[in-house]
């Protein structure tokens, strides 16, 4: 297991078994609000289970919603995000 978190050593690398976890509820082409939310939820809730240290502000929360909030303006297809484009944002082209 690779957490890229500071407690483990390593914050600032990609970190593919993270993104993988993250892109498996990106089901279709395109990204919805409720599936970005829905990822994010599930990466607070990884980290939190994987890490003693873990502890998050509600304004760190809310900052990590922007963060998915970024890419679903940025990318933005209609109502929901390309899901090929936030995939090569992030770590390279779909297979």
């Amino acid at each position: 297991m690779n957490p890229a978190d500071t407690y483990f050593g390593d914050n600032h690398s990609f970190n593919w078994t993270i993104w993988n976890e993250t892109r498996s509820y990106f089901g279709s082409d395109t990204i919805s609000l409720l599936e970005a939310a829905r990822a994010r939820a599930v990466r607070l809730k990884s980290a939190a289970a994987i890490n003693p240290q873990y502890k998050s502000s509600e304004n760190g929360v809310q900052g990590t919603l922007l963060e998915s909030a970024f890419y679903l303006v940025v990318f933005e297809d209609g109502a929901e995000a390309r899901t090929e484009w936030v995939h090569i944002m992030f770590g390279g082209v779909l297979v």
